[in-house]
């Protein structure tokens, strides 16, 4: 028989060179996410993505993965 983990995910926004430019906390189960208004600027070019893990808590997280960078420009 298998345990049920809860999945915690957390969105990390970067510019396209590095830089922090925005982050959700870890938050169990997200599905969707919708970035506030006037984070991103128009046309500007910026890299994104997923970790998930096991806890939303980094002193208690056993499992951690994350997706690999994808970019994007904001439309004008």
């Amino acid at each position: 028989m298998r345990a049920e983990v809860p999945t915690y995910y957390r969105l990390e926004i970067n510019k396209l060179k590095g830089g922090r430019v925005y982050s959700t906390g870890y938050v169990k189960g997200m599905i969707a996410y919708t970035v506030p208004e006037g984070v991103l600027k128009p046309g500007q070019a910026y890299r994104w993505r997923v970790r998930a893990a096991d806890g939303d808590t980094w002193t208690r997280v056993q499992n951690r993965s994350h997706s690999q960078w994808q970019s994007f420009t904001m439309a004008d």
